[in-house]
């Protein structure tokens, strides 16, 4: 898979409006890419959930079960969900930007 830093996505709609960017524009494109990587953190999170869900009690990176444990997965999975997705994701968050931008694109 390919990074998804979304820069190379900015470039492309940049030079669809004649290699010009209003400032509001841009700052509506960083808010999307934004909302995309925290949607595909979000998605991440609650699929290693269900992973880790099927773990045997006492196996896994905190060990033991009980509410503290059961707790403090729940702080590490979102943790792995947003370094993956900060490392090039599984690349939903670019099919988000996408759709967030043909929304705005539509609407205006």
């Amino acid at each position: 898979m390919t990074p998804a830093n979304g820069s190379h996505i900015l470039a492309q709609l940049s030079g669809l409006s004649g290699g010009t960017t209003a400032p509001g524009k841009t700052a509506s494109l960083e808010k999307a890419q934004n909302e995309a990587r925290e949607f595909e953190s979000v998605f991440l999170s609650n699929v290693l959930n269900g992973m880790f869900a099927t773990l045997e009690e006492g196996s896994g990176p905190l060990g033991g079960g009980g509410a503290g444990g059961e707790t403090w997965r729940s702080f590490l999975v979102d943790e792995y969900a947003k370094e993956i997705t900060q490392a090039g994701g599984i690349g939903i968050a670019d099919q988000v930007m996408r759709e967030l931008i043909s929304v705005q694109e539509q609407s205006l």
